[in-house]
């Protein structure tokens, strides 16, 4: 018999070595339901299964919890949301974090609004917009504790989209696949000139073989000039 995607979801968060609660394997069945019902009209993802929207989007985006300091973080900005991942994710986990999730795509950010509206997370606010011209406004600018782009660009880009909104101390995170080692020269020179520095990268293997997920860890040690 095959499993339903909760019971996928479950298991595979296990295996992550993530533990959730039952109400927040429920409000993600029930995001997986908005997301296939609203994917029909206007494709949000090309993941469409259960076993790759319960492991590729939503564990995936559970591994970041993983990571040294998220967890005492007052707020997080997800620079390219696209559906909501992993922003919809670590709001559903950290209910009482600030969330801010930007994307350029209209269609996505109201889906994101739609989602949040109907599984009841007040802390999410989204906003359609480009990071470089967000960044450059006061009340964005330095004011977050942990940054993430997920898939968005290279690292070096990635960092540029994302490092100017952390404040002094907070925490950068590039989601990405395997093989970045060849794009890390570039970062780590982004990373200095943004008044970063790499802390770690961390290999995860996705469960149920879905593949390989690397999470780029920078720290943000001085104001991005």
């Amino acid at each position: 018999m095959d499993r339903t995607f909760r019971a996928i979801l479950e298991e595979g968060a296990t295996l992550a070595g993530i533990g959730m609660t039952g109400e927040q394997a429920g409000m993600m069945d029930a995001l997986k339901a908005h997301l296939a019902e609203e994917n029909e009209k206007f494709n949000l993802t090309g993941i469409k299964d259960d076993m790759g929207i319960a492991v590729k989007h939503m564990v995936d985006s559970l591994t970041l919890l993983k990571v040294d300091g998220i967890l005492g973080c007052d707020s997080f900005i997800d620079i390219g949301t696209g559906a909501g991942f992993p922003g919809l994710v670590l709001a559903i986990m950290l209910p009482d974090v600030k969330a801010m999730l930007v994307d350029s795509v209209g269609k996505k950010v109201a889906f994101v609004r739609a989602a949040a509206e109907r599984l009841g997370l007040k802390s999410v606010t989204a906003l359609t917009g480009r990071a470089e011209d967000l960044a450059k406004d006061p009340e964005h600018r330095e004011k977050y504790g942990f940054a993430v782009s997920r898939g968005v660009s290279s690292v070096s880009t990635s960092a540029e989209y994302c490092i100017p909104f952390l404040r002094k101390g907070g925490i950068f995170v590039a989601m990405k696949g395997p093989g970045v080692e060849d794009e890390m020269d570039d970062g780590k020179a982004a990373f200095f000139a943004l008044g970063a520095k790499l802390r770690e990268m961390r290999r995860i293997a996705l469960p149920f073989e879905q593949g390989e997920r690397v999470l780029v860890v920078a720290d943000k040690l001085s104001p991005t000039p």
